[in-house]
């Protein structure tokens, strides 16, 4: 396992959802400005060592390696220290950073390989051409006041937003959690809501342009609901097992797959549903070794990349095995969402 130590970013914000808030306050309770250090990375169980350019980080400006543009990227949306880093993918050899976020969360790709970052606090979903550096596009979130995940249909072109919070109704009460849906990613959205619902996380469509979606109800159950193509209304998918703490949801091309971060190995879970009118058939599982908090994560062909805010780090398994993660690069704040975007073949 290759394991790459990236210097810590300094503190800019923090505002982080409820997923994560509890986890990211224990690693911040008693910290300042860290030092930078110069990355370390150190190969194991055979693997070559990969180099980070760790003096290019933290000029307190955006950059890009721009050979960068012709390599496929890794984006790690690094919530609390209001930065985004780029890697090269597979390599982890980071090649850029996008700073001046105020918490950044979601982070996902359209067909056109357009990278999208969704920003917590102020609201706002920036729109970048893969390996730029300045927005292309960006749009004020107009579901609510605490926008996390997203997803972009690669069936119609839509862009999906996950509100943990809805939007303000008075200066004391806010409105429920809901996802808001922007037709080819602009324009004004469609508001989705269900108020039997307290808290909504992570979402995903499948190649189908189906939307799914975790989160809790009032009695603090985890849902997974789903909003199907050219449907107003939520349905709810009951599946087994049940989901103890919600993490991520993605599409692997064939199931939809959901992260537990109580999993019966004391390690985060993925599992993987096929869908059957309202019902979730569980046809496997994968355990994510090392990783006790992964709060979101992508899949890319056979690599399940995660975060995990409780160490710092994100990692890359083997997918759908699992098991030891075959490299981990260290030294974030708080990985809150990553997303790959490919290069112009």
């Amino acid at each position: 396992m290759a394991v790459i130590a990236l210097p810590m970013a300094r503190i800019s914000g923090f505002n982080r959802c409820a997923l994560a808030r509890a986890v990211v306050a224990l690693l911040l309770a008693g910290c300042g400005v860290l030092p930078l250090s110069p990355a370390k990375v150190s190969p194991s169980n055979g693997q070559p060592q990969i180099s980070a350019l760790a003096a290019q980080r933290d000029h307190g400006h955006s950059w890009m390696l721009p050979e960068a543009r012709g390599d496929n990227l890794l984006y790690v949306s690094d919530g609390v220290s209001g930065n985004v880093f780029i890697f090269s993918y597979p390599q982890a050899r980071e090649v850029g950073e996008i700073t001046g976020f105020n918490v950044p969360e979601g982070a996902c790709v359209d067909n056109a390989q357009n990278v999208f970052i969704v920003v917590q606090d102020s609201g706002i979903i920036y729109k970048f051409r893969h390996g730029g550096t300045k927005p292309i596009a960006s749009i004020r979130d107009r579901g609510g006041s605490s926008p996390l995940g997203c997803s972009v249909s690669s069936a119609t072109g839509d862009l999906a937003v996950v509100n943990g919070v809805g939007a303000p109704i008075s200066s004391s009460s806010y409105g429920p959690p809901n996802v808001a849906v922007y037709t080819v990613a602009r324009g004004k959205p469609k508001i989705y809501s269900d108020p039997n619902l307290s808290e909504l996380y992570f979402c995903s469509y499948d190649d189908a342009g189906n939307l799914f979606i975790d989160g809790t109800d009032y009695s603090n159950n985890t849902v997974l609901i789903e909003l199907p193509k050219r449907s107003k209304t939520f349905r709810n998918i009951a599946v087994q097992p049940t989901i103890k703490d919600p993490g991520g949801v993605g599409w692997d091309g064939r199931h939809v797959v959901v992260a537990d971060r109580k999993g019966p190995s004391g390690y985060a879970v993925v599992y993987r549903f096929t869908i059957k009118g309202d019902k979730g058939i569980e046809v496997g599982s994968t355990v994510l070794g090392g990783d006790v908090y992964v709060i979101s994560f992508w899949i890319q062909n056979r690599t399940l990349i995660g975060g995990d805010p409780g160490a710092g780090a994100v990692r890359f398994w083997k997918y759908p095995e699992g098991g030891t993660a075959t490299t981990t690069i260290s030294g974030f704040r708080d990985p809150a969402a990553m997303t790959i975007s490919l290069a112009s073949k």
